[in-house]
């Protein structure tokens, strides 16, 4: 059992592709992929959900993987103190 991440550029087609492969890989295999199908997250107050893109229906349809969805609510303000 392994917890990792599939790293990618999301404005790179290849990258995207290796990624999307990899997920179904791991899928296949009986893993569990989590996927923000908005490309990012979203910390706006006035746009609930961003665009979302479609691969992540393309990978279950592939691999017969149920989709979950869910929710991350932020609850507090985020501060970041940088130096």
């Amino acid at each position: 059992f392994s917890i990792g991440w599939i790293p990618l550029d999301t404005s790179d087609s290849a990258e995207r592709k290796m990624a999307t492969l990899r997920a179904e890989e791991l899928l296949s295999r009986g893993g569990n992929v989590l996927i923000f199908p908005e490309g990012a997250w979203n910390f706006s107050d006035e746009l609930p959900v961003r665009h979302i893109y479609n691969g992540t229906a393309r990978i279950a349809l592939h691999t017969a993987a149920e989709i979950v969805p869910i929710a991350i609510e932020l609850r507090q303000q985020i501060v970041c103190q940088c130096r």
